[in-house]
């Protein structure tokens, strides 16, 4: 969907430290909408606080707003905005290369990815699921093993103390647009990495000699897609790829965070 870039105020302005911790999270998603910022960092406040916010970031040329139509022109619905780092902003709290978005749908991966997170969040205010150590995203969840790279949308590391279960996971939030042979290397890679750490953890039991992947808990991959047709279709991939099924889950984008509390 195209946007258009609006200007809210330009103003010698001081950011704040909520200013700070939201231009950081744009930062790491690369595109946040309105709704987005505000469960990240504006929860507990009415919308004012949200709105200077903004405006003060705006006016420091650290943020920019693509805004979007509403559905159905502008008499039906509401619209979000959606907030990407100037190139300023990303000198200060991006990570990565600096790439402008100029429309909101092609980059709808990077909003899913966002959402994925918040769910996650929305879980440990809610007190069933607990963080065991930091959710992270890419480029953070990367990790360079055996030669391989792999980097997942997130990676989580939860506990459920109901079930006293902990779970790991690199996550992949999958929208459908990557085609069959991008999927298959990417098994492919996780499957080497798996069995890279074990044969490495083999090794160190058997020489008695302790080495950086003896305590390495390996994490399994969560494959999360939008449909069932994709369900059923990356399943099959996963079964073709002759990769450890043990390795892989699969469910669908609208199933999380519930399918963690078991």
């Amino acid at each position: 969907m195209a946007g258009r870039t609006s200007a809210l105020y330009y103003v010698d302005v001081s950011l704040f430290d909520r200013d700070v911790a939201m231009l950081r999270d744009v930062g790491r998603f690369r595109l946040l909408r309105t709704s987005q910022v505000n469960f990240l960092h504006f929860h507990d406040v009415s919308d004012t606080p949200r709105k200077r916010s903004l405006i003060r970031c705006v006016g420091a040329n650290m943020l920019r707003v693509i805004e979007t139509p509403a559905p159905g022109g502008s008499r039906g619905g509401n619209a979000e905005n959606y907030y990407q780092l100037t190139r300023e902003g990303h000198k200060a709290y991006g990570v990565g290369e600096y790439r402008l978005i100029k429309a909101v749908y092609p980059e709808r991966h990077k909003v899913q990815v966002a959402e994925v997170y918040i769910s996650a969040i929305q879980a440990f205010r809610d007190g069933w699921l607990e963080e065991a150590s930091d959710t992270t995203t890419d480029p953070y969840s990367a990790e360079q093993i055996g030669g391989v790279e792999i980097d997942p949308d997130l990676y989580l590391d939860v506990r459920v103390p109901e079930f006293r279960h902990r779970w790991r996971y690199w996550v992949e939030v999958d929208l459908a647009t990557e085609n069959i042979g991008k999927i298959k290397a990417k098994l492919q890679r996780y499957a080497y990495v798996h069995q890279y750490i074990k044969e490495q953890q083999a090794e160190a039991e058997r020489s008695g000699i302790p080495n950086k992947w003896s305590t390495y808990r390996v994490r399994r991959v969560l494959w999360l897609v939008e449909d069932d047709k994709r369900l059923r279709q990356l399943k099959k991939w996963i079964i073709d790829a002759e990769v450890p099924a043990n390795l892989f889950e699969v469910h669908l984008l609208s199933s999380f965070p519930q399918v963690l509390n078991r």
